[in-house]
């Protein structure tokens, strides 16, 4: 996904325009993270950059086996990656067991 660089931004041939919500073309709603480093981060914090977010667990075989993948892609476009780890129990690096 695509964020616009300003919420006010006109809307352009690209379809972006100034309406927060889930359809093409709109400002994806903002949340906030906590990182493993324990910084908050805001999506909005990303504006104007291409993100990939990727929501993840580490009893998840299929989540295990695209991170390969994801660094891959990570490395070679212009891109970041939200890794959002779906469970409550991996709250420490060393938690991740190999996955971070």
């Amino acid at each position: 996904m695509t964020l616009p660089k300003k919420r006010g931004d006109a809307p352009d041939d690209s379809g972006n325009s100034d309406t927060v919500g889930l359809q093409k073309g709109n400002i994806a709603p903002d949340f906030e993270l906590t990182t493993l480093e324990g910084e908050q981060v805001s999506l909005s914090d990303y504006r104007g950059q291409r993100v990939v977010l990727n929501f993840w667990a580490s009893w998840c075989p299929p989540c295990k086996a695209e991170v390969p993948d994801l660094q891959k892609f990570y490395e070679n476009k212009d891109v970041e990656i939200l890794a959002v780890n779906l469970t409550k129990t991996e709250t420490r690096r060393s938690d991740c067991n190999g996955f971070c």
